[in-house]
């Protein structure tokens, strides 16, 4: 592929005009920086955000998650107080 390139350019030198199309190392330079400033700006942005109010989705899942958590709690304090299963009691330790 390097070598078919070399051939286009060295093509268009022979008829005398300047290539017009930049070397293909170059295009994938500039996608390769292009990519890693759009990444930095996106999470420039990302960490830039404050803290999620009280109606939005964070918070309502937080909100949930402790519910559930609460809930896990609950039933295991259940599960030791009526078991008869030795390991089950051990695991309460």
């Amino acid at each position: 592929m390097p070598e078919q390139d070399e051939r286009e350019q060295h093509e268009d030198l022979a008829d005398g005009a300047p290539s017009r199309r930049p070397p293909t190392w170059l295009v994938v330079l500039a996608a390769v920086v292009a990519l890693l400033a759009a990444g930095t700006a996106g999470h420039a942005l990302g960490a830039a955000r404050s803290t999620p109010d009280t109606a939005s989705a964070e918070a309502g899942f937080a909100r949930d998650m402790r519910d559930h958590h609460l809930q896990a709690v609950l039933m295991s304090d259940i599960v030791r107080d009526r078991t008869t299963d030795p390991d089950l009691r051990y695991l309460e330790c």
